[in-house]
């Protein structure tokens, strides 16, 4: 057992905190343990806060890669590129080297925002811009989940041939689009999401193959069914919501005007508001 003595040289006044400064001040072993907890726990602070909800979107206009990351000793972690889905419009780039070890796959995930309980959300697909600027490779881009049920990867893929140019994808992500890739309880998983990954695999998969690749990515969106009768978009029916079919009417805006077959606004747009709004939402 290894044990470390200390001399700590106190005054009279010196309340516990700082005496256990002076002790970390004097040991820094103490004092890197304490740091890498405080660290720690910040993070799965903020971990635990994080809730994956309809409307979120990734869309690196921070110039950051908004939690978007790869394994820790990646010689070429994602990287946003300014400009490059447009002027002003920017992307995240994903890139894979084809060699073994790190940083030789097209694989990105987040453990930060897109985690939390997909199924109460009412999460039902997620939609992005992918764009394959290599020259030689094809890639195969699927999404894969992991968390209390184990790991899972959607059955859908984004094919993406060399020097695809910008295409927009949607992944569907509804219960029954998701097949396991490790994985044991599909609900426990989608209820508790605690990474999600975007990743290269010609067949469903939570790793992404070894092969080069030089992806670009952008305005990742979460999306869910649309209920009619909440015209606000808070999640919940009450009067706000008629209040704003009535601006919408009176506007003449499409929204209000074709709830009923006919485009007229009248009466009867009014009804069919009134009707949906007893239905209620999914």
């Amino acid at each position: 057992m290894v044990k470390w003595e200390m001399s700590v040289r106190l005054s009279a006044g010196d309340t516990p905190r700082e005496l256990s400064r002076h002790r970390m001040e004097k040991d820094p072993v103490r004092k890197s343990i304490t740091i890498v907890l405080f660290v720690c726990a910040a993070w799965a602070t903020r971990h635990a806060e994080a809730q994956i909800s309809i409307g979120l979107v990734s869309d690196f206009q921070s110039a950051t890669t908004e939690g978007w990351v790869s394994g820790p000793i990646n010689p070429n972690p994602p990287t946003v590129l300014l400009n490059g889905h447009g002027p002003g419009d920017h992307a995240l780039r994903v890139v894979g080297t084809g060699s073994f070890g790190a940083g030789g796959r097209v694989v990105t995930f987040n453990v930060l925002e897109w985690t939390g309980d997909y199924l109460s959300a009412g999460v039902t697909s997620i939609s992005m811009d992918l764009n394959n600027v290599g020259n030689k490779t094809d890639l195969d881009i699927r999404l894969a989940v992991t968390g209390t049920g184990g790991s899972f990867s959607t059955s859908a893929s984004a094919l993406l041939p060399a020097g695809s140019g910008w295409t927009n994808f949607v992944f569907p992500v509804d219960v029954a689009d998701w097949v396991p890739a490790g994985g044991f309880n599909l609900n426990a998983t989608l209820s508790a999401v605690t990474q999600l990954r975007i990743l290269n695999s010609p067949t469903p998969a939570f790793m992404a193959i070894v092969e080069a690749g030089d992806l670009l990515i952008d305005n990742i969106t979460a999306q869910g069914e649309v209920c009619y009768a909440d015209c606000d978009g808070s999640g919940t029916l009450d009067i706000f919501d008629f209040l704003c079919f009535q601006n919408s009417f009176v506007l003449g805006e499409p929204y209000a005007c074709d709830c009923d077959p006919d485009p007229i606004c009248d009466i009867f747009d009014f009804l069919c508001f009134q009707n949906a709004f007893v239905g209620g939402c999914p």
